[in-house]
């Protein structure tokens, strides 16, 4: 987004059909050596920011990888506060991020920003829940 402008944030099944990476774009890399699989899988989802995907939440959602657009620390509030707009409207019950880039979430370089968004720690990582889940 320009400046002045307010950054918009999506987030979407990685099947579903206006999800075009992983199909027909190829999802961004950090470099050549970054080959983690980013399967378009059922129960999976990618958080868009702008158009661009920023953060994927893997099948189980447990899991949390982020992609080079979340170096960008406005858009990776962007996309946090996406995924907890996605529990505070009910689309999911909660979420309880385990893992982030393959680490524990606690030793994540994100979990400062996972707990200003509203996600607490807990014995298995970062949680979050909704309203009516509490």
């Amino acid at each position: 987004a320009d400046a002045g402008e307010v950054a918009r944030a999506v987030v979407l099944a990685m099947t579903d059909p206006a999800n075009p990476w992983g199909a027909a774009l190829p999802w961004p890399r950090r470099d050549d050596a970054d080959r983690r699989p980013l399967p378009r899988a059922a129960g999976a989802s990618v958080v868009l920011v702008d158009g661009s995907p920023a953060l994927v939440l893997e099948r189980g959602g447990r899991s949390l990888v982020t992609l080079p657009a979340t170096d960008d620390a406005d858009t990776l509030r962007v996309a946090l506060d996406a995924l907890v707009a996605d529990v505070a409207l009910g689309r999911r019950t909660a979420l309880e991020i385990q893992r982030v880039d393959g680490a524990p979430t606690a030793s994540s370089p994100i979990a400062e920003q996972l707990g200003a968004v509203g996600f607490r720690s807990s014995y298995r990582g970062f949680v979050l829940r909704s309203t009516s889940a509490r």
